[in-house]
């Protein structure tokens, strides 16, 4: 949802150092967050008790938007600014509010297809086409890449993050990173910064 549809509602801010812990999943929901700065990911406790990345959000995303118990756990992975929101509130902007249902709608429809896509790049692609795909769709979040081509991405996670997000195991996921660097598909240029060549206009 657009921030300006959410203005009028009651809304205070957050800050979240590294590391911690924002909500976990299962316990009741009652909060919209909005990303002002920093990176949040998103985990589901897998049947083997291994926790699983399902997503990454980043500025101007919403995230939270669980009318009874939270269907992931947040966790901040940089030092966060959030906006926070009461849900019943949202609702209740939502029943009056044409304009702002579908926002709401789209909210979610965005939340679905990056889960889909995460799933069908995690399930089908081999291990070098994750993270070029990983990183392509860095590149395309302005706290992240430098809107630039090629890009520069400065990574906010570890890489046992990406690993976990991508599922890999982190052995896999520092063989996969030498095998583009010598393929010259990416270069380091800096602790977790790489400039993504392969994704330069031909």
């Amino acid at each position: 949802m657009k921030k300006s549809a959410l203005e009028a509602l009651p809304h205070w801010r957050v800050s979240i150092a590294k590391g911690r812990t924002i909500y976990i999943e299962g316990e009741p929901s009652s909060t919209l967050y909005r990303v002002e700065r920093g990176c949040v990911r998103l985990l589901v406790d897998g049947t083997d008790g291994a926790r699983q990345i399902i997503s990454f959000q980043f500025p101007t995303q919403l995230f939270g938007y669980c009318l009874d118990t939270r269907n992931t756990s947040a966790e901040a992975v940089t030092d966060v600014e959030l906006t926070a929101y009461p849900i019943s509130a949202v609702i209740e902007l939502g029943a009056q509010n044409q304009k702002a249902a579908f926002e709401l709608l789209d909210t979610a429809n965005a939340a679905v297809q990056r889960l889909a896509h995460h799933l069908q790049g995690v399930s089908h692609l081999p291990a070098d086409a994750r993270v070029m795909w990983f990183l392509e769709r860095l590149s395309r979040e302005p706290a992240v890449g430098d809107g630039r081509m090629p890009p520069t991405i400065r990574l906010p996670m570890t890489y046992g993050d990406v690993a976990a997000y991508l599922n890999l195991t982190p052995q896999t996921l520092s063989r996969v990173f030498r095998q583009l660097e010598d393929s010259q598909r990416i270069h380091r240029a800096g602790s977790r910064v790489f400039v993504v060549d392969a994704l330069a206009p031909a």
